[in-house]
């Protein structure tokens, strides 16, 4: 059998650091993002509590209550899969940096191979959470909108057009979830 002999340390880190330097990228971003968004999940429960008590003084009974309620439970499960998804993140990739460069056992490509292994679940996790953030988000959107246009019919185009949109978000991130089996697939 002719056995090639692994590729070699020199080879394989001009690919890997812009693979790093890419998932360092997104963290930052990622990180930006959820600081926006913590922001205004603040400050739209500041004014969705002030809302809900002006229409109490107004009325006792609130027509939109229920509404609202479901609203703010809404954006609460969304920033709590928001939180989900940037932590899950984070410890992805420290244990990737860990396993690929602290630890020392087996060569850098079995090291490598190791990191995509040892978090598969927590990277299919976070992309079945992001399917359901994306689904509720929708909800939000579409429930009010049918509320409203009900006697009136509706084209199904913008619906099927973000459906769509999710599907392809989600086979965009099983790409990215692969993390660096594109460097190892460059060496067999």
């Amino acid at each position: 059998m002719d056995s090639k002999p692994p590729p070699s340390v020199e080879s394989i880190l001009p690919h890997l650091g812009p693979e790093i330097m890419r998932e360092v990228s997104a963290l930052l971003a990622q990180s930006v993002l959820y600081g926006l968004y913590f922001m205004v999940l603040g400050v739209a429960v500041y004014i969705e509590r002030g809302l809900i008590s002006l229409s109490r003084t107004r009325t006792r009974k609130s027509s939109r209550g229920k509404a609202w309620i479901a609203t703010i439970a809404a954006t609460a499960t969304l920033f709590v899969i928001s939180t989900f998804l940037w932590v899950s993140n984070i410890v992805v990739f420290m244990n990737r940096l860990n396993i690929i460069f602290v630890q020392t056992q087996g060569t850098l490509v079995s090291r490598i191979y190791l990191s995509n292994d040892a978090t598969v679940k927590i990277r299919t996790s976070g992309g079945v959470m992001f399917i359901i953030a994306y689904l509720i988000g929708d909800g939000i959107v579409v429930v009010p909108r049918l509320t409203l246009f009900a006697d009136q019919s509706l084209d199904p185009l913008p619906d099927s057009v973000s459906y769509a949109a999710e599907v392809i978000e989600w086979m965009l991130w099983d790409i990215v979830a692969r993390g660096f089996e594109s460097i190892i697939s460059l060496f067999d």
